[in-house]
């Protein structure tokens, strides 16, 4: 279930992770499902790498979106204004030249699941040349859990959009070319990521 209306829905953050509430009906968030190992009884802590990847979303998100999207707050500790503002430049330099044709659905929008209970927050649900398309931008590198998260969401979504991660790693060591990656999920490969995210669900 889509719920645009972000007052029907609040967010708990704590050390056991991130939930959505849904009056006194709790969800945990995929993330904190999937990183329950790494993460329990952690803080949650926010990484300069992580704060960039806020703004890159919040500026490639609000060009598709009819609300408006909040500016992110968060200050960013131990990087140079400079190199905040280059590195994002070469995240939406990325983003531009995938030249995507998109027609946007739902943009930052939560996502229910009622069975088994889990939610999360979309991206960008739109078509891509008319097809029904799941986006998830990503300012990094592939990890092995992502298929997790995108199985996840694809069951959600009742099985029906593809479902493709774009990844705009701005660190010039790891990234030369600054190129994007856009992978899409084979069917098999969201089904195989659905099972791995309910064996982390049945332990979590």
């Amino acid at each position: 279930m889509i719920i645009k209306n972000n007052s029907r829905f609040t967010v708990d953050e704590s050390k056991q992770g991130r939930f959505y509430c849904l009056g006194d009906d709790k969800y945990p968030s995929v993330t904190t499902i999937i990183g329950k190992k790494k993460n329990e009884g952690k803080p949650i802590r926010t990484t300069p790498s992580m704060s960039i990847g806020t703004l890159v979303h919040y500026h490639i998100l609000r060009r598709y979106s009819r609300e408006l999207i909040p500016l992110p707050r968060d200050g960013i500790y131990g990087v140079k204004r400079d190199e905040v503002i280059e590195r994002i430049r070469r995240c939406l330099d990325m983003w531009e030249q995938l030249n995507l044709n998109i027609s946007p659905i739902c943009v930052e929008t939560a996502l229910f699941c009622h069975e088994p209970r889990y939610a999360g927050r979309l991206d960008l649900l739109c078509r891509i040349d008319g097809d029904l398309t799941l986006i998830d931008i990503k300012t990094g590198v592939p990890y092995d859990t992502h298929i997790k998260q995108a199985g996840a969401y694809w069951h959600a979504l009742r099985e029906r959009p593809q479902v493709a991660f774009v990844y705009l790693d701005s660190f010039l060591d790891r990234n030369p070319d600054q190129k994007a990656i856009l992978k899409y999920f084979t069917a098999s490969e969201l089904k195989t990521g659905y099972e791995e995210f309910l064996n982390d669900y049945i332990e979590f």
